[in-house]
């Protein structure tokens, strides 16, 4: 076997691997959100996740269930609802 073919399937090997490593980490990242999404969604408080240019981001169902008039950005593609600060931090 020549040189460069055995160069081509070695590159050829370390790509295969690199390709199969990346899939079983996207996989494992994919497992981890899954999780996480399930325990924020179930858990017994209100959460919500705000980005440091005050857009709501994402909210837990019990912040959906208690806010139904706040959006987060992902669930409305055009952008937020105008919402009146104090009705979002009100006391219950």
């Amino acid at each position: 076997m020549h040189e460069a073919d055995q160069t081509k399937e070695q590159l050829i090997e370390k790509l295969t691997k690199a390709i199969a490593d990346q899939r079983r980490m996207a996989e494992a990242l994919r497992r981890s959100e899954e999780q996480y999404r399930s325990v924020v969604d179930h858990i017994g408080i209100g959460v919500a996740l705000i980005s440091r240019n005050m857009e709501v981001l994402t909210l837990n169902n019990l912040m959906k269930k208690r806010f139904p008039h706040i959006l987060s950005v992902y669930d409305n593609g055009e952008g937020l609802k105008e919402v009146d600060a104090e009705l979002i931090f009100r006391p219950f």
